[in-house]
């Protein structure tokens, strides 16, 4: 039901949402391993799918079909960003404070202890007192203050956590080693790997490597975060994504770089082949992601594992860059750059999970062979 269409078949074309969030302003949407999330403009946040880890936050481990909202922990706040993870979620309120629902096993809620909630629950620990300005779950989770430090907490088994080890945390830890004392300016944390982007258009990289989706030159698992030196290493970095085993980042010139798994062609390199540095993306239409005034894209999203997508903002709305496939690689056909510009898009992280959200306030949603997402990462 992660689709949030009233039930459980799959669906190849985006299809309308009609109940729970049909007549309202959506925001911003967020895909998570198979559950989603919806927030409305009025700060109010929806959820739907899978829910026998209580990651809904709707009180109770019941599956939804459509989008339902959460009243308890939140349900008089306002919410201004959602991240939907592999099993729990995570939602910043206006105030900066976070609060987390769902599966908390290694602790990627970061309430001290490793007992899942049902509803949403605030970070009283590491975080409670900073002004946290963005979030990022995937199999862990990250925190960005306004100051620019990062903590995380949760699942480190491959150092994904950037903390210098390998200890799982059950509390939001400041990452003092590699990015200690700089500027980050993004996050994205995925599967068991996690990027920092610095105000200075660096990257930094740590946890799982066995595919080289941290883009170091090898396939050496990192415990801290570790500058990216090949491939991107003297460019501008403005978004980085992070997939399940494969990476990609956005530079200021509109150029996009991939690394890490490639079975499927998710890179969008013309090969199967696995990549351990950032390799630039020549083939496609487009060999730089600019918008209509020629400007360079502003984000790129990665699939979970077998999909990439990336997306140009052309001051109104993120437009999906693609050929009849998509400019990456992809199973979808038959939309093209020109019959989308009314959709912006954002990918989930799920088995069958993709979300499409257009600006007028409405809602669509596809799911399986989708041309957005086969399985996505959450954006």
């Amino acid at each position: 039901g992660q689709l949030g269409l009233g039930d459980t078949v799959n669906k190849n074309v985006p299809t309308l949402i009609t109940s729970g969030i049909g007549g309202l302003n959506v925001v911003a949407v967020s895909a998570g391993g198979s559950h989603s999330l919806f927030l409305t403009s009025t700060g109010a946040v929806y959820a739907t799918g899978f829910n026998y880890f209580v990651q809904l936050g709707l009180g109770n481990n019941v599956n939804k079909n459509v989008p339902t909202l959460i009243t308890s922990g939140i349900g008089g706040l306002k919410v201004v960003a959602i991240s939907a993870g592999y099993g729990h979620s995570l939602f910043l309120t206006s105030t900066g404070a976070v609060y987390a629902a769902g599966y908390n096993g290694f602790g990627p809620l970061g309430l001290g202890d490793n007992v899942d909630k049902n509803v949403p629950t605030l970070i009283t620990s590491g975080i409670g007192s900073l002004n946290v300005v963005a979030i990022s779950a995937g199999g862990h989770s990250l925190f960005l203050t306004s100051t620019g430090a990062v903590y995380a907490t949760g699942n480190n088994g491959s150092g994904e956590l950037g903390l210098g080890d390998t200890v799982n945390k059950n509390v939001p830890t400041l990452i003092t080693s590699g990015i200690g004392s700089l500027n980050v300016v993004a996050i994205s944390a995925g599967e068991a790997h996690s990027f920092f982007l610095t105000s200075t258009g660096a990257v930094y990289a740590t946890g799982a490597n066995s595919y080289g989706q941290l883009g170091l030159g090898d396939n050496v698992n990192k415990n801290v975060p570790t500058l990216i030196t090949s491939g991107i290493g003297g460019l501008n970095v403005v978004a980085v994504s992070t997939g399940v085993y494969h990476s990609l980042f956005l530079t200021s010139t509109g150029a996009v770089y991939a690394t890490g798994y490639n079975y499927y062609g998710q890179l969008g390199l013309g090969d199967t082949v696995n990549k351990n540095v950032p390799t630039l993306i020549t083939s496609g239409t487009y060999s730089r992601l600019m918008d209509k005034n020629n400007a360079p894209a502003k984000f790129v999203g990665t699939g979970n594992g077998s999909y990439s997508i990336a997306y140009s903002y052309d001051g109104v709305r993120w437009i999906p860059v693609l050929n009849s496939k998509s400019i990456f690689s992809g199973k979808g056909t038959g939309i093209t750059y020109s019959t989308i510009l009314s959709i912006w898009v954002a990918v989930g992280e799920g088995t069958t999970n993709s979300i499409a959200y257009s600006l007028d306030g409405i809602t669509w949603v596809g799911g399986g062979t989708s041309i957005f997402s086969i399985n996505g990462n959450g954006v």
